[in-house]
C-alpha cells in the first residue's frame, strides 16, 4: 500500500510539472506584436536585480494607424537626458507622411520634432522577425520563451502560454524594459491618443 501511494504521488507530481511547462514547437516562430495594444512598463537600470513596484512608462501602439506613443513619468531618464526636463514627457512616433518622432513636455508646452530620430517610426508588429528562440526560463515569475536577435542587438521574453510581453533588453549597458502583464490590453486604440496636443502649433 505504501509503495502504491508513493507511486501515485510521483505520477501526480510529474503531471503537475509537465502541465506547468509550455509546449515547444519543433521550429519555434519568432514573436510578433498584436496590431494594437497598450501596456505599462518599468525601466530598470543596467545591472539592477529588482523591478520597482511603480511603473514609469506607458506604451500605446496601433499599427493600423501607423502610430505609437510612449509616455514617461517625471524624472525619467529619457526626459532628463534627451529633453533636459525632470517633468513628464511623451514621444509620438508616426509612419506618415514620413517616419518621424515628436517630443512633448506638457508642463512647459514644449513640442518639437526630434530630428535626431528622423526615419524612425512605429515598430512593425514583425520587428522581431530576425530573433531566434533561445529556450525557456522564468522572468518576473512567469515562464517565458526567450528570444535573441541574430546580430546580438537585443533579447526579448514573452509569456510562453499567450505571448504577453514580459521583458525587452536592448543590451546589457542600456535600460531594461519590464512589461507589467496585468496592464496589457489588446485592442484598437482611440485616434485621439496619437494626436499631438493643441499646444503643438508648429506640427
Amino acid at each position: 500500500a505504501d509503495t502504491t501511494t508513493m507511486r501515485s504521488v510521483v505520477v501526480v507530481a510529474a503531471a503537475v510539472v509537465v502541465a506547468a511547462l509550455c509546449a515547444v514547437a519543433a521550429d519555434p516562430v519568432s514573436p510578433a506584436w498584436p496590431d494594437a495594444f497598450e501596456v505599462w512598463i518599468s525601466f530598470v537600470a543596467p545591472g539592477a536585480t529588482t523591478v520597482g513596484a511603480d511603473h514609469d512608462t506607458h506604451l500605446y501602439y496601433d499599427w493600423s494607424k501607423l502610430a505609437q506613443r510612449i509616455d514617461h513619468a517625471a524624472g525619467h531618464s529619457e526626459c532628463t537626458k534627451h529633453y533636459n526636463t525632470s517633468a513628464p514627457c511623451s514621444l509620438y512616433f508616426y509612419g506618415l507622411p514620413t517616419s518621424q518622432v515628436w517630443a512633448t513636455v506638457p508642463s512647459t508646452k514644449y513640442c518639437a520634432r526630434d530630428h535626431s530620430m528622423d526615419g524612425i517610426g512605429p515598430l512593425p508588429p514583425t520587428w522581431m522577425t530576425w530573433f531566434e528562440w533561445a529556450g525557456q526560463e522564468k522572468m518576473s515569475g512567469v515562464l517565458c520563451d526567450h528570444w535573441k536577435a541574430v546580430n546580438d542587438t537585443g533579447e526579448y521574453w514573452d509569456d510562453c502560454t499567450d505571448a504577453t510581453p514580459i521583458r525587452w533588453s536592448p543590451g546589457d549597458k542600456k535600460d531594461q524594459w519590464y512589461f507589467d502583464p496585468s496592464t496589457y490590453v489588446i485592442g484598437e486604440l482611440s485616434t485621439s491618443l496619437f494626436k499631438l496636443p493643441d499646444f503643438c502649433t508648429d506640427a
